[in-house]
């Protein structure tokens, strides 16, 4: 009985700890809800960008994100994105957001404190700074882990994005600390938001039908070697159809020079760059399309690590394909993800896709493919019910993983190989979940399934204070 009344009072007295600290600042803030601000990567708002764009006969999304809240048409959860708090007499606006977890997922209570300070500098210049107070933080591998600090005992806190962004008529300049990532739908083959943020430069420009992304992300470092991942994207969108081409690489070094420039420069072409000067490094080209017909949504990318002309090398490349669609009753989302062995891997540990030991491509990981079937039903206008389907097959083969007495980029000495490599072992998730939203306040639960888990259920308060 002792127990219990201890479990009761340690929640009250964290909802109200919690809500304190921000409910004080409602009283020296007003409303004002700044003109831009981005939706970093973390935020759980992410996973209905992708029910929004299936409902809609147009493309509303980019294919490098993060979006604009600017762009969110009517969702959900509107109301908890716009309630800022604008210190009077300045241009400095402040969303927070408390939140409560818990589920056996989570050891018990969780609670998460995360928020949005935007400081308007000009019309067109804004800060801004996306921060997290997680009181089981360690267990999230999105923080880069820091120092301990003993007297607020396992409370961590971090900068999840922080950006000073120009922003023009036809695109931004954006420099800072945050997650460039790729597509709205599921997680994309060429950047996932899952691994810790980093210094970023990204330029993003759009002129009529034509679109070119130009990015620079500082990696953490590998065997005693400083990284930088270097991006290009030029794409071509229409209302209804969009077709990308991305240029992606890797490069590791210990003394910066000319050879690593090279791959930083808006124009240069890293095939040719790597091949007449610059310095080794792993590249990947990426291939995006999009197309809407009626009410269905065709989606696609393929990944090309390497591709052996000699044939003595096995295909480095992945693909998926997704087809979305509306009806009446419920929306829906299918999609095939194929990884082959190998891709993204490399000798020199140094220039492989991984990043604070998460992958920076699909989490999936190479020699693996697996089917989705993603569905949700609006019960309600507030009332939201979601299932997830997923069957995924797996290799031995792991991003670490190279060749046996095969040294540096030379071929492997054969092409031909079954996949996935044996032993192969099959997993199924079932996922559901049941978001319910009112005014400023929803309340998530999800229960999960898994093969080769124990059962799982969380439940989820938030509140935007």
């Amino acid at each position: 009985m002792n127990q219990k009344l201890s479990i009761v009072n340690l929640f009250y007295n964290k909802i109200f700890v919690t809500c304190m600290l921000f409910l004080i600042p409602k009283f020296i803030f007003g409303v004002y809800s700044p003109q831009y601000v981005f939706l970093m990567g973390q935020n759980r708002i992410n996973s209905q960008l992708m029910w929004q764009e299936i409902s809609n006969d147009h493309i509303i999304y980019d294919y490098l994100l993060p979006a604009k809240e600017i762009d969110l048409l009517d969702l959900y959860n509107r109301s908890n994105l716009s309630r800022w708090h604008t210190l009077a007499g300045t241009n400095a606006s402040v969303r927070s957001e408390p939140s409560l977890s818990f589920g056996n997922r989570t050891h018990g209570l969780r609670e998460i404190i995360s928020g949005t300070i935007v400081i308007e500098l000009t019309s067109r210049f804004f800060i801004q700074h996306d921060f997290e107070f997680d009181s089981n933080g360690l267990d999230d591998p999105h923080y880069h882990q820091g120092i301990i600090v003993q007297s607020v005992g396992d409370w961590t806190g971090y900068i999840q994005h922080s950006s000073l962004t120009y922003f023009y008529e036809h695109g931004h300049f954006l420099i800072g600390k945050s997650n460039l990532f790729s597509s709205i739908y599921m997680k994309s083959l060429l950047i996932n938001p899952d691994f810790p943020p980093g210094e970023v430069f990204w330029f993003h420009h759009k002129n009529g039908r034509i679109q070119y992304d130009w990015s620079i992300i500082l990696l953490n470092s590998v065997s005693e070697k400083n990284r930088f991942l270097s991006l290009h994207r030029y794409g071509y969108e229409t209302d209804f159809w969009r077709i990308g081409f991305s240029e992606m690489v890797i490069v590791p070094y210990e003394h910066f020079g000319i050879d690593q420039m090279r791959y930083l420069l808006p124009t240069s072409i890293f095939f040719e760059t790597e091949i007449n000067g610059g310095a080794n490094s792993n590249l990947m080209w990426g291939i995006d399309w999009l197309l809407k017909i009626k009410k269905f949504t065709i989606n696609g990318e393929i990944l090309i690590d390497d591709i052996a002309i000699d044939k003595k090398s096995p295909l480095k490349v992945g693909f998926k394909i997704g087809l979305g669609g509306y009806t009446s009753l419920f929306k829906y989302y299918i999609e095939y993800v194929r990884i082959n062995r190998w891709t993204g891997n490399y000798y020199y540990p140094a220039r492989r896709y991984i990043e604070n030991m998460v992958l920076i491509g699909h989490p999936l990981g190479p020699d693996a493919h697996s089917i989705s079937i993603n569905l949700q039903k609006e019960i309600m206008p507030s009332l939201l019910l979601e299932n997830t389907l997923v069957w995924i097959e797996n290799g031995s083969g792991d991003i670490f993983e190279w060749p046996e007495g095969l040294i540096g980029n030379g071929n492997f000495g054969w092409n031909d190989e079954p996949f996935p490599s044996r032993p192969i072992s099959t997993i199924y998730n079932f996922i559901t979940g049941i978001r319910y939203y009112y005014k400023n306040l929803s309340l998530e639960f999800e229960s999960s399934l898994s093969s080769t888990s124990k059962h799982s259920l969380t439940i989820e308060l938030y509140y935007g204070l």
